[in-house]
């Protein structure tokens, strides 16, 4: 059985430029084609959604949302199974996913519904369009409604002391019902619900993050610095236990539950990338 997840926060929550490409305007385009399985389609998921897309990126994660490339919208209504066609230029793509967006809600990257990848590896799978190959079938994606569909949230407040590293390219936020291992990067792919790109050279900053009703065992920010890959991302700190300090503390939420109070202090003295 293939296994899903959703990607770690390597996309960001602020709003997706679509590049649109006309395939007559140029010779140097190829196309990828594939089909998508949905799980966990219903109608009122789909009351709630506004569009579905398939989007790459040549670098993973994408540094710059000019970097993506996305197909026109999916036709929700079409069925558990839909086929796609997504023309572009020549070169290699390191991501390939499913976007969702919200009704009456701007495009938020961090609602991925699956991701392109090898049965044996959490990693996106890269994908090459050439000249000798102009086009490259059966990029099938699984697609799962529950990554997406988020009816609750976590807010509190983070705050910053010591001196930000000047390399600072990225930090993030995400939340695991699993709590990741420090020691592998790559189970940052397992996050539930993430958000990159917020503010950087602050004192302090309020965050909501939307996600689905349940537990979770870790609540994290993570940080990169400028120039570096995926694999050389840093755990920060995260939402401490109220009776112990250098534990993680777990969170439940329920369906349209706003839980406040999810502070997490940083301290750059202490951090040593």
């Amino acid at each position: 059985m293939v296994k899903k997840f959703t990607l770690l926060a390597v996309l960001s929550v602020l709003t997706l430029s679509s590049c649109k490409i006309d395939r007559g305007l140029s010779p140097d385009l190829g196309v990828i084609k594939g089909k998508i399985y949905f799980s966990h389609r219903t109608s009122e998921i789909l009351k709630k959604t506004d569009e579905i897309r398939v989007a790459v990126a040549k670098s993973f994660p994408p540094a710059e949302f000019t970097e993506l490339i996305t197909s026109p919208p999916l036709n929700k209504w079409g069925g558990d199974t839909l086929e796609y066609e997504l023309y572009v230029p020549f070169g290699t793509y390191n991501i390939l996913g499913v976007v969702w967006k919200a009704k009456g809600k701007p495009w938020n990257l961090s609602d991925v519904m699956g991701y392109y990848h090898d049965i044996n590896s959490f990693l996106p799978s890269p994908i090459t369009v050439t000249r000798a190959e102009m086009e490259v079938d059966s990029i099938n994606v699984y697609a799962d409604f529950d990554y997406v569909i988020r009816e609750a949230s976590i807010c509190g407040k983070i705050t910053y002391s010591g001196t930000w590293p000047k390399e600072t390219e990225i930090m993030g936020i995400g939340a695991f019902k699993r709590a990741p291992d420090p020691n592998n990067i790559f189970s940052l792919l397992n996050v539930s619900s993430a958000k990159i790109g917020i503010p950087i050279f602050v004192s302090e900053f309020n965050y909501c993050l939307p996600l689905s009703a349940g537990t979770y065992q870790y609540i994290g920010l993570f940080w990169k610095a400028k120039g570096t890959p995926f694999t050389s991302i840093y755990y920060l700190g995260f939402y401490a236990d109220p009776d112990s300090a250098s534990k993680p503390g777990a969170v439940t939420v329920v369906k349209g539950e706003t839980r406040s109070g999810i502070d997490i202090h940083v301290d750059f003295s202490t951090f040593h990338p």
